[in-house]
């Protein structure tokens, strides 16, 4: 778990509901927000079944949940990113909310860099959902400087964990049962010591730096690992970078998320389908119609089919990408009954899980050779402004559109190299490569009769740079303590002395004049502020760096460097206390 803790910075306690759902129902308890505790939090009712942030210090209390108005004039959860603190020091906390407990814990009012937190439980579940529907809003001045998250997901075992990442991105010794991080271990995993995993059933997650200013409905695809059934659930809903990113880039006071009416859907579609034991490419999930599949000549039984739902991929903040195999649909969700070949067709009835909806498919077996000429996909590879090999699926890719463009990174390099994924074994192609980084490549495809063909043409651009951030800030030849390309403001600390403006420099990662630095001086020096603004041709929104300069005597008591010999091998200004074992 890194490091979001800078809410517990001196005693911190989070308050929370008991939980109240009922396992039973396919559906949350008190999704549409309408059911308020008359049981308030610093004068404040809160949604019953739901558990907020809000945190109470020495004497203290802050809400991070409120009652709003919802999208259809009754009322929905607000959750804010707000600044707490006590006895002069102030952080910015994630704003959100849970079925599970928010949980904070510290060691000791002294250890305040110990400090770490995180959400823990769920609730008893063994349903299956395929898409969590949420209606939300999302403001606040900065929120394309940090995203938000929709996540749900499920598990089986009781997991259990005895050390977290804290503030000071050591480890701190602390258990909790079921804690967020012990359970996703491949998405967010506990960076310290899970001792036993969850083993994660599934998981939908929305990561997103936008803004929604009216109500809109977002629609969370559920992706499974395994067939398996789970024991728990949990929902986690924040304004800001909590969960998986653990806001190590900072958090911005006001960004804000409205929920409103959390619903799960069941559906009776089949995503995939599996002929024989191998995923057949061309099956169209909305073709209710007859399907036809091409067997070789003189097949006489009608081969295996089984379907699958919720496989896919997931990126977290950090860069992690996950893929999910999806589950078998088996039991009461499916009946199979098989035709012949070359005469009726295999029938499948699919019935979602809550009895929702139900979806018949015929699928044809014909023992011919096929005049199917379409692709499942298309891929590139390109070098990109580090000089690693990239690759990508062409990301609006439909197999009956045949002219695509795309547009590479920024810096790309080289020619980009293009590859396909056939429909069916029998296929053939041939593919003409772009002679340039912007050129054009050709893919022709026929089909197993021979007689069927098609034709796609991938055309390639570069992108125009859109990253307004800098790699460092320098006042008067020195980078500015603690600088984070994506955090904005900073208080400067200038010697008591000091009569004429510093030197302000902003340092690129680009090449001289891609990025456009503005500088602009205040008026005075001690309380004016400095501002560096940076805009890109792919982005003409400045990223606005604010300096605060302060004229006072220096309070900053950390060494640099510390040395004793040779035997001091790792040195953190942080740690006042080594061990040190001489020869």
């Amino acid at each position: 778990m890194s490091t979001f803790l800078r809410k517990v910075l001196v005693c911190l306690a989070v308050w929370a509901l008991p939980l109240a759902m009922n396992a039973q129902t396919y559906q949350v308890t008190n999704a549409n927000f309408e059911d308020w505790s008359a049981a308030a939090f610093n004068g404040e009712p809160q949604a019953k079944g739901w558990n907020a942030s809000n945190v109470e210090q020495v004497g203290m209390k802050f809400n991070f949940a409120h009652k709003e108005t919802g999208r259809n004039g009754g009322y929905c959860m607000m959750v804010q990113d707000q600044s707490v603190g006590a006895m002069g020091i102030t952080e910015t906390s994630p704003g959100y909310f849970s079925i599970g407990q928010p949980w904070a814990y510290l060691p000791s009012i002294t250890a305040i860099n110990q400090a770490t937190a995180g959400t823990s439980g769920g609730q008893s579940w063994t349903h299956r959902p395929d898409t969590m529907s949420v209606w939300i809003k999302r403001t606040g001045d900065n929120w394309d400087k940090e995203d938000f998250y929709l996540l749900y997901y499920a598990w089986e075992k009781q997991a259990q964990g005895t050390s977290y990442k804290g503030k000071n991105t050591q480890c701190t010794s602390h258990s909790e049962t079921n804690e967020e991080s012990d359970v996703r271990i491949a998405m967010n995993g506990n960076e310290c010591k899970t001792t036993v995993a969850g083993d994660q059933v599934c998981e939908g997650m929305w990561r997103e730096r936008a803004n929604y200013g009216n109500w809109t409905n977002i629609k969370v695809p559920i992706y499974y690992f395994n067939d398996n059934t789970p024991k728990y659930m949990n929902m986690i809903f924040s304004a800001s970078n909590y969960p998986n990113f653990r806001a190590n880039d900072g958090l911005y006071e006001g960004n804000s998320l409205y929920v409103d009416d959390v619903q799960l859907i069941y559906s009776s579609k089949i995503q995939t389908l599996r002929v024989g034991g191998k995923e057949w490419k061309g099956f169209d999930p909305n073709n209710t119609g007859v399907q036809v599949y091409s067997v070789p000549e003189g097949t006489t039984a009608v081969p295996s089919v089984e379907a699958y739902r919720g496989a896919g991929s997931l990126t977290n903040a950090k860069g992690t990408t996950k893929s999910f195999p999806g589950r078998k649909l088996q039991g009461s969700e499916i009946t199979i009954t098989n035709g012949t070949v070359g005469g009726t067709p295999t029938t499948i009835v699919v019935r979602a899980e809550d009895g929702s909806s139900t979806t018949t498919y015929q699928i044809l077996f014909q023992a011919e050779k096929s005049s199917n000429a379409k692709l499942a996909n298309i891929y590139y590879s390109y070098t990109d402004i580090h000089g690693n090999q990239q690759q990508a699926a062409i990301s609006n890719f439909s197999p009956s559109t045949y002219n695509y463009t795309v547009e590479l990174p920024y810096g790309a390099q080289g020619v980009p190299v293009v590859d396909v994924e056939k429909q069916e074994d029998e296929q053939t192609y041939t593919i003409t490569q772009a002679a340039s980084l912007t050129g054009k490549a050709t893919v022709n495809v026929t089909a197993a009769n021979g007689s069927g063909k098609a034709t796609y043409n991938i055309t390639f651009k570069v992108g125009l740079l859109a990253d307004n951030t800098l790699q460092d800030i320098k006042v008067n030849g020195k980078s500015i303590p603690g600088f984070t390309p994506s955090q904005a403001v900073y208080k400067v600390s200038l010697p008591t002395s000091t009569t004429t403006m510093p030197t302000v420099e902003g340092v690129s990662a680009y090449p001289a004049g891609e990025q456009t630095i503005v500088y602009k001086a205040p008026s005075i020096i001690d309380g004016g502020t400095y501002t560096v603004s940076v805009t890109t041709p792919g982005n003409t929104v400045a990223k606005v760096y604010k300096l605060n300069f302060r004229l006072e005597a220096s309070s900053y008591t950390y060494l640099q460097n510390l040395s004793a010999g040779d035997y001091i091998t790792t040195f953190d200004p942080m740690n006042t206390t080594y061990y040190v074992n001489m020869p």
